[in-house]
């Protein structure tokens, strides 16, 4: 039997494709990868890239521009009456001719609670709402997004999570367990048991993308600002501001003396510095900094940050992170208007 793995891993992981393809050969299913250009260059933990992880487990991929418009390609490729259909981190909506093509064999892997976690970027957003809990779901595959029937979830809770790199790790331990179960349901041809989702309570989240949406505005609360720096941080590449002309990335935020208050006007002013990290003024509180970059991703050195200026954001960069929506294709990201 054979199993389509579309897309491919989460930046700087080995994961899911490792786990995905580790159960499978356990129960002698033959994976095959479809992917993109962008999730093939996309660094791995322990390998360069998608590319030299492929090589190194001997892993049968076909690369794609886009498997909707190649849907004739695509057919050709797909043997057995009997096989599935799992996507992954997969940057395409898939049409009806593909899921018509696997009838009820196509499935979904999501990080997030279905039907009010729907959507990409969904740690991101779950870390700005301050969420206690998240899941990580396999759901029947449809031309609507997150809307099919659920095969299996497996809650994890986030309510100490402070970092993406944190919340990865809790959804990891919980993805490998239901990827293991997912291929025993198939493999093992047991009966599939889907639940339906209670729509009323559906919550849609856009992707994000931290370059166009990651810039902070400095005349939110204290709190607001660190769950924001949190929720653009490792693995990507930090939240986003100006400092003398020129964009900025922070990580590694904490809030410090909650008690002392600043006027809005203060906020964003950098009010003690050392070697190691700056403290800058926010509403309820200061925020203390680790880890600046500038907008190539090179680390900035601490020296070259004065006491009594201040980071700041223009008002046009973010109206523009709200007016603009980001689109993954197999070429890249594209920036649209909402």
């Amino acid at each position: 039997m054979f199993l389509y793995i579309v897309g491919g891993n989460r930046k700087y992981e080995d994961e899911p494709i490792r786990s995905i393809i580790y159960y499978s050969k356990k129960l002698n299913l033959i994976p095959v990868l479809i992917t993109d250009k962008i999730h093939l260059s996309k660094e791995c933990q322990n390998f360069k890239n998608l590319r030299d992880f492929i090589k190194k487990y001997e892993i049968n991929y076909y690369l794609f521009n886009d498997v909707n418009a190649e849907f004739k390609r695509f057919r050709k490729l797909v043997k057995g009456r009997n096989s599935y259909l799992l996507a992954m981190n997969s940057i395409w909506i898939f049409k009806k001719n593909i899921i018509d093509l696997f009838k009820n064999r196509i499935f979904n892997l999501h990080i997030g609670k279905l039907p009010s976690q729907k959507g990409a970027g969904g740690a991101s957003w779950q870390i700005l709402s301050k969420e206690k809990s998240s899941a990580v779901t396999i759901h029947e595959l449809t031309n609507k997004i997150d809307e099919g029937k659920i095969l299996i979830e497996k809650s994890f809770n986030i309510n100490k999570v402070s970092t993406l790199i944190q919340y990865y790790r809790k959804a990891n331990i919980a993805e490998k367990k239901i990827l293991k179960q997912f291929v025993e349901i198939i493999g093992k041809k047991k009966k599939l048991k889907l639940k339906k989702t209670n729509k009323d309570n559906s919550i849609y989240m856009p992707r994000l993308d931290t370059n166009t949406h990651g810039f902070i505005d400095w005349g939110w609360k204290g709190s607001d600002i660190l769950n924001f720096v949190k929720a653009f941080d490792k693995p990507h590449i930090g939240a986003s501001t100006f400092y003398r002309g020129n964009i900025i990335h922070l990580q590694d935020p904490l809030i410090i003396n909650r008690k002392k208050k600043f006027h809005p006007f203060q906020s964003g002013i950098i009010i003690h510095k050392t070697n190691k990290c700056i403290h800058i003024a926010v509403c309820n509180g200061i925020l203390k900094i680790t880890k600046l970059s500038n907008f190539k991703g090179n680390a900035v050195d601490f020296k070259h940050i004065k006491l009594g200026e201040r980071f700041h954001t223009p008002i046009k960069f973010l109206e523009y992170a709200k007016q603009k929506r980001s689109i993954h294709t197999g070429n890249g990201v594209i920036i649209k208007n909402i």
